[in-house]
């Protein structure tokens, strides 16, 4: 198994702060990084593509097979890569085993290796890395979006429960893909961690908001887990780490973007409740997303017949309006915390409906709204894929309508033309590259 020396801890250490001085920097100075989650991983361009090679270059060359977003700009990338360590905790042995060089393959199919070399290939390039966890639950080994147990939290927390043991096996295997996590010179790469992702406290919205993740089952009822077992599990998770030598992550809190009452407009009053100890985060953002709302998108697109329509508080205006006035929240609890903010995911459902959603809706988001970085979700690749896709892309020989709709990537490129070329404010790969030698 790869370990860290108290030399390589210490320089984790200042990777860590480097990052976190750098993050600071982009937001003070009113920049956003732009990001895409398993950019390099798969997409959707020119009738899907798959596995790309992490080891054919020692940095990103831009082309159209090593991202959807490559693409549409063409000799620019996202600045922010985002990845998922979803079936970590599945993978045997991956406590010891030297992941960097093994077969083994995630829950979404993609080899553990590549990840760390990708990981590697883009921190090489002057790109930042950031990583979630969809991790199962402990409680009942169930699914990550198992929310049959109101419990699981607490038993998870409880010291020497049975949850408890699972659980800090699988943090073991963590601390072992954290440890495979280094540069040419065999110094720890700093990286975004992102766990325990879009939670809310469920009591505080209306009745239709219902858990959808295992972590996100909080109450304030005696019966179940309730706030204080939410930010036990932080400290947990991050003071195991540091036990373990892991310093150079920069960790970042995620609420989800219900966390704003849609039909009242106001902040939820017991969202304090569920921030972590402060020692343990440096990051404070949420997840947002713009849902199918009406039925007539619904059935403009054969892939989403089965999608569920959200209320009228997801029309574009109210959308907006919502997210901006959340950014406002996390600038507010940012500054009495002295944290970064950050939109840590965003997007829009089967948005070529809406076919200038970047330069309209994206664009009113963030202007005159302090952040250091925005990230949009994945783009699957798989055929026929019923799936939301977050990204641009062009796939003439496709049989969606977005195949063969350029708008939306034409827009994408009209967003970036303002914001990157014009005004320099959005930052992608090669802007924070100039930005950071």
């Amino acid at each position: 198994m790869p370990t860290l020396t108290q030399q390589q801890i210490a320089a984790g250490k200042l990777a860590a702060d480097s990052l976190h001085s750098k993050l600071n920097q982009i937001y003070q100075h009113d920049n956003i990084l732009f990001g895409h989650h398993d950019s390099l991983a798969y997409g959707r361009s020119n009738g899907g593509w798959h596995g790309v090679s992490p080891t054919n270059t020692d940095t990103l060359d831009f082309n159209i097979d090593q991202s959807d977003i490559c693409y549409a700009l063409d000799n620019n990338a996202p600045a922010l890569y985002g990845w998922d360590l979803i079936g970590l905790e599945d993978i045997a042995n991956a406590a010891t085993i030297n992941l960097a060089a093994s077969s083994a393959k995630l829950r979404n199919n993609i080899p553990v290796k590549d990840v760390i070399a990708w990981i590697k290939k883009v921190h090489h390039s002057g790109g930042i890395n950031t990583i979630c966890w969809h991790i199962k639950n402990p409680s009942n080994l169930k699914d990550y979006y198992d929310t049959s147990n109101p419990l699981s939290i607490k038993q998870v927390v409880t010291t020497n429960s049975n949850a408890n043991k699972t659980f800090i096996k699988w943090l073991d295997k963590l601390v072992n893909f954290f440890s495979c996590l280094k540069d040419e010179n065999g110094l720890p790469i700093p990286v975004i961690f992102r766990p325990f992702h879009e939670v809310t406290n469920f009591d505080a919205g209306p009745n239709n908001f219902k858990p959808f993740f295992w972590w996100n089952q909080i109450t304030n009822a005696s019966s179940g887990s309730n706030p204080s077992h939410y930010k036990k599990l932080w400290e947990i998770t991050i003071s195991y780490l540091y036990s373990k030598g892991i310093k150079h992550t920069v960790n970042a809190f995620c609420m989800n973007d219900f966390f704003i009452d849609g039909n009242t407009g106001s902040t939820f009053s017991n969202v304090r409740a569920l921030i972590p100890n402060t020692n343990y985060f440096d990051i404070i953002g949420f997840d947002a997303y713009q849902r199918l709302n009406t039925q007539a998108q619904k059935n403009n697109h054969p892939h989403c017949q089965t999608t569920q329509l959200n209320d009228s508080n997801f029309d574009t205006q109210k959308f907006i309006s919502r997210v901006q006035q959340q950014l406002d929240e996390i600038n507010n609890l940012a500054i009495e915390f002295n944290k970064i903010p950050a939109l840590t995911e965003i997007g829009a459902d089967y948005f070529y409906d809406n076919s200038n959603w970047w330069t309209s809706t994206l664009q009113q988001i963030i202007d005159n709204k302090n952040l250091a970085y925005l990230l949009t979700w994945r783009n699957p690749y798989q055929p026929n894929d019923n799936s939301s896709y977050y990204a641009p892309y062009y796939n003439p020989n496709g049989s969606d309508k977005s195949d063969a709709d350029v708008s939306f990537v034409n827009d994408f490129i009209d967003f970036y033309t303002t914001n990157t070329i014009n005004s320099q404010r959005v930052l992608f790969l090669n802007e924070v590259s100039e930005m950071f030698v």
